[in-house]
């Protein structure tokens, strides 16, 4: 886990929000960073090397959506200047209605996102 990872932890772990979230859950070949299983949400901390790898990471959240997933993105940068406000977009994202999954497009499968492209391994610091 990175540092603003580890840090928004503190305040998920457990059922402290009311729903359980994970950490460096595995959804179809791919590490999300957390997820909350009864609220159908992927919360993403993107930080520098995510600005490289923009088009893989539109791709995976695209693919999660199809599962009926809500994916929210935040900043390292936010999560150490305004962490209460990251929580509070995180409660407000629990609290929505659950999207169907969408059957009709093609799904991305496993083989076509390999875990290792994908880890959350920042420089210097080193993955879960």
């Amino acid at each position: 886990m990175t540092t603003a990872e580890r840090a928004l932890w503190r305040v998920l772990r457990g059922k402290a929000l009311g729903p359980r979230v994970r950490s460096q859950h595995v959804i179809r070949g791919w590490i999300v960073d957390f997820y909350c299983f009864a609220a159908g949400l992927v919360i993403e901390v993107d930080g520098d090397v995510h600005d490289l790898k923009q088009a893989d990471d539109e791709r995976r959240t695209d693919a999660l959506r199809l599962e009926g997933l809500e994916v929210l993105r935040v900043r390292n940068e936010e999560v150490f200047a305004d962490i209460a406000g990251v929580v509070a977009r995180i409660v407000e994202a629990m609290h929505r209605p659950r999207i169907a999954p969408d059957r009709s497009r093609r799904e991305v499968t496993a083989d076509e996102s390999p875990t290792r492209s994908i880890t959350s391994a920042h420089p210097g610091e080193s993955p879960a």
